[in-house]
């Protein structure tokens, strides 16, 4: 799952991570970053493929990057009275801050990739786009080959 033009998605959603979190990010900083900008998808996506759809693309997207970053809690052990989304920001504010910048880069960067297996690489920009201000580039999201 990578660009072959521009910005790898990972490396387009880190920076955005950065500009987010301010001038002194912690792990707390990136961790409220991620979920702004996880926010901001969902309320863009969920006229399109509903509530569910944005759960399940969130929750593939933490199955997957579990492989990566083992120490996130797993779907099967989040209670019920917390959501998977708030679990994971737990879990990237007990990190290092690069650490955490890491897994929340991976998180919305696989969503954003699972998002454009879906719906097609360029309504995907167009969406995600939209959501983050212009914030992706010319071909910094394509689909999955």
């Amino acid at each position: 799952m990578s660009s072959s033009t521009g910005l790898a998605p990972r490396s387009l959603v880190q920076e955005l991570l950065i500009n987010r979190a301010g001038a002194s990010p912690d792990a707390a900083a990136y961790a409220a970053a991620a979920a702004q900008v996880y926010d901001e998808a969902a309320q863009a996506l969920i006229p399109l493929i509903g509530e569910h759809g944005v759960n399940a693309l969130a929750d593939r997207s933490l199955l997957l990057i579990r492989r990566e970053f083992p120490w996130l809690t797993a779907i099967e052990e989040i209670t019920p009275e917390v959501s998977p989304l708030a679990q994971v920001l737990r879990d990237l504010e007990g990190q290092a801050p690069a650490v955490a910048l890491s897994a929340g880069a991976a998180l919305i960067a696989t969503f954003s990739e699972l998002l454009s297996t879906c719906v097609g690489a360029s309504l995907t920009k167009h969406l995600l786009g939209e959501a983050w201000r212009g914030a992706l580039s010319d071909g910094a999201i394509e689909s999955c080959t």
